[in-house]
Formats: C-alpha cells, structure tokens, sequence
C-alpha cells in the first residue's frame, strides 16, 4: 500500500489491497500533502467498510491517446472542420500520454491558463475545453471512465469574457472587393456573397451538383461540416455566374479552380480594396447579416446556411433591429430642426402650453 506516480503523469496514485486483491486508484490530485489527506482518509474508509472498491477500480487503464484513436474517426464521419480535427491533434499532443483518470478538474484550468499564455482569447480557449468535455463523455459512452470522472472533468467552467466576432461588409465594400480580386477569385467570391457557403463546401463543389433546369446547387452530406446535406437556390447572379462558365463532359469535375493559394490572394484582395480584419469566411457572414436586414425570418436565413440549430443563427438577430432602428433615424436627415420649424413653428410653444 502506498502513493506512487506514473510515468508522464502529474497526478499521484494509490496502490491497496481489499480481499487479498490489489487496487490501484487515482487521488485526482498533483498535490503530495493533498494526495495523502485522501490516502489516510481511504485507507479508513476501507477499514471501518464504509467504501468497498468496485468493478471500475479494474477497468483498463486506458491513456488519452487510445480515446484520440477511437474519437478521431467518430469525429471525421460527423464533423467536416479542419480546425476540429487540428484541435484533436493538439489535445492529443497535450494529454496524450496522460492516463483518461489522471485528468482532472486541475490539470484541465491550468491547461485554460496555459492557453491564455500563448495568447490564445476566452473564446478559442473555451472551444478547446469544450471539445474535450465532448470527448470525455464519449469516453464514458464507451466504458473507457466511469461516470464519477466525466462528472470531475465537467466541473471546469469556460472562460468569461469570449467575444463573438461578426464581421460583415456592407454592399459598396463588396462591390469595392470585387472589383479588387483577380478573375477566378472574382467567380467564387460572387459565388460565396450569393450563397453563403462554406469554403470547403465551395472548393469541393462539382457540376454534378449544380441543378440549372430547377436552380439550386445541391450539397451533399460528404462536404458539409455537419454532415447534412441541404439545397440552396439560387440568385438570378449564381445563375448568370454559372452559364458564363465551360461545363465541362465530365460532371464530377469540380466548379472551380484555384491557380494559386486562395487565402493569400482574399488577403490581398481585401488589403487592395481598403478592407481590414476580413477573413473568407465573413463572406458568409455577409451573406447571412445581408438576409437579415432585408427582413428574412431568421428560420428562413438558418435552413439558407446549414445550421443543425437555431442558436447559431441567433447571433444575427440584432441586425432585424438595428437595421430598422438606423432606418427610421434618417429621418433626421429629411426632417431636420429647420424644416420642423417651417412645418411646426408654433412646436415648442404648443408643448410648454400644454406642459402648464
């Protein structure tokens, strides 16, 4: 009997016997003093029979990087985002060699602040998080923790502070971006403002897809990020857009071509058109905020973009609002104070005789 710690792990563990069998279980802490406490209290637990070691105490001791081996396809078959399968790779260089029960509460806030160090924002640190809950939880779908652990690694709390970006052009920065990009960029950015596609989604698309005689571009579950295929129809422009280009005899070849790396030349595109802090994937955003304040329900704008939720699509709402709230404020600029004198130029007298 005794505490011990395993290679690769911070955390201490304790080795004792109950029925002439031998247990070995995870305190859940770094701390030595800590790690002893729990000891001294275990080992008088067992004495007094008031805790009696379970069938989970002799379950394989599996180590993260067995749980990235069996999440990791689990993943790719439902998720289409490279950023998530970049993370999975990341967690996995961090926790790999950690046993799943080594993993606790503690270790999971300091990798929070180790994250914060290297500049990472509330935000991205909260994904990271997140998608290790989600794993954990797998873990214990597939036997591979007991309950008690997924409960530990769930008390971590996400970070406040997490600022969610939207960023959107308004109808003269797009044309100005357009006229900016070179022309097999110019075709997919059009395409991207009229669709609201992704840019997975718009690189991987091919003719056999593209349904003129009905106007709508068909997405197939295969390069949606969420795995669900969806139909978008399309502008009288994507139509115009498309018919100006060669189809090709052989419908599986995709729509469009890129010479050259396509996020070095949007970058140059937008630094030439005077835009700034705009990514490709504000193009959808755009599409999205556009709907919006031209008065499309938001039900209508989150079936347009794919969302498996309406709580994605939400953070669009406010636009319906402001945009009418901006609306009704030019009218400052037709009725201005002068003009109210030459209509109303007993206003202010009319009031003050009402006020007494």
């Amino acid at each position: 009997m005794g505490l011990f710690k395993r290679k690769e792990s911070p955390v201490w563990w304790m080795s004792f016997s109950y029925n002439q069998r031998q247990y070995k279980k995870s305190t859940g802490v770094t701390d030595k003093k800590t790690a002893e406490k729990i000891y001294t209290v275990l080992k008088a637990k067992l004495a007094l029979q008031q805790w009696i070691p379970d069938e989970t105490e002799e379950k394989k001791d599996y180590i993260f990087h067995d749980l990235v081996e069996k999440y990791k396809p689990y993943s790719d078959s439902r998720h289409r985002s490279h950023s998530r399968q970049y993370s999975i790779i990341k967690l996995d260089r961090v926790f790999g060699r950690y046993r799943l029960t080594d993993i606790t509460t503690e270790i999971v806030e300091k990798f929070q602040s180790d994250l914060l160090k290297e500049g990472l924002q509330a935000g991205g640190v909260n994904r990271q998080v997140s998608l290790l809950k989600s794993m954990f939880t797998k873990a214990y779908d597939w036997n591979m923790i007991p309950e008690s652990h997924l409960k530990e690694v769930r008390k971590t709390k996400p970070l406040k502070g997490e600022k969610t970006r939207l960023r959107y052009l308004a109808v003269d920065e797009c044309n100005r971006l357009i006229a900016e990009c070179p022309d097999w960029l110019k075709t997919i950015v059009v395409f991207a403002l009229n669709t609201g596609m992704r840019r997975g989604e718009i690189l991987s698309l091919r003719w056999k897809d593209i349904d003129m005689k009905n106007g709508f571009i068909l997405i197939s579950n295969t390069n949606t990020k969420t795995g669900q295929k969806r139909e978008i129809p399309m502008t009288e422009t994507v139509k115009r857009l498309l018919l100006g280009m060669a189809r090709p005899l052989n419908e599986k070849e995709t729509v469009f071509k890129t010479p050259l790396r396509i996020r070095e030349s949007f970058e140059k595109a937008c630094k030439r058109a005077g835009i700034y802090d705009f990514r490709f994937h504000d193009l959808r955003h755009t599409f999205a905020s556009q709907l919006v304040m031209s008065s499309v329900d938001i039900q209508t704008v989150s079936k347009l973009l794919g969302h498996t939720t309406l709580t994605m699509t939400l953070r669009y709402a406010h636009l319906s609002h402001s945009h009418l709230v901006q609306g009704i404020r030019t009218l400052d600029k037709v009725f201005n104070e002068s003009q109210n004198n030459m209509i109303y130029p007993n206003f202010r007298t009319v009031v003050c005789a009402s006020v007494d």
